[in-house]
């Protein structure tokens, strides 16, 4: 897990990043983060899916375990010891998860009246499968960010599209990565570079 620190309010990772602290912080330091994130996935009514994944970061449902704690918005619920850390990275990817599994239900209930049960049954199972993979993707990125710093952004690339260009060193350090991520065994430290010593001239 990555170091963060607690400061007047927000949690600080290691990075320096500064976690906004609720929903009006969140969209006065990030106001097209959002409308960016669904033009992305989708080119027809990105303004309007915006409108419902900014409404749904604004709040929280009533009977929410968080009510209790005193929060009031899905933004305020961002906790770093389960996303192992608090910097940029570990909370973009906390953030996508949410964006993503909300998008999903969305397009769900747009799929028009007149498509059958069993072609909303199946929409609704790929969501589900696609909420899950992206869930498995920030999961194991935020593994190989702890363990060789760099890697987790590297992770979610190549999650995005196999075919990026990476360096065959980093594909070979994912995998290995991954599998002790699989079987819950903790990779060893990487080696020290050695750099040769220079003669002292004479």
């Amino acid at each position: 897990m990555d170091n963060y620190t607690y400061y007047e309010g927000h949690f600080v990772g290691h990075d320096g990043f500064v976690v906004p602290a609720d929903f009006n912080e969140f969209f006065t330091r990030f106001p097209q983060l959002v409308l960016a994130y669904v033009r992305r996935r989708r080119q027809h009514g990105a303004d309007d899916l915006e409108s419902e994944l900014l409404l749904y970061l604004m709040t929280l449902p009533q009977r929410s375990k968080y009510r209790e704690a005193g929060l009031t918005d899905r933004i305020q619920t961002f906790d770093p010891a389960r996303s192992y850390g608090a910097s940029r990275a570990r909370w973009q990817n906390w953030l996508n998860s949410l964006l993503h599994n909300r998008l999903c239900n969305l397009m769900c209930q747009l799929t028009p009246p007149s498509v059958g049960l069993d072609a909303i049954t199946e929409l609704a199972c790929q969501a589900q499968q696609l909420s899950t993979a992206e869930v498995y993707v920030a999961r194991f990125a935020s593994f190989a960010e702890t363990h060789r710093p760099g890697l987790g952004r590297i992770a979610n690339t190549l999650a995005m599209d196999e075919r990026s260009a990476v360096d065959e060193r980093d594909r070979h350090r994912l995998q290995m990565l991954h599998h002790h991520w699989s079987a819950g065994t903790t990779p060893p430290k990487p080696r020290k570079s050695y750099r040769p010593r220079q003669k002292a001239v004479q």
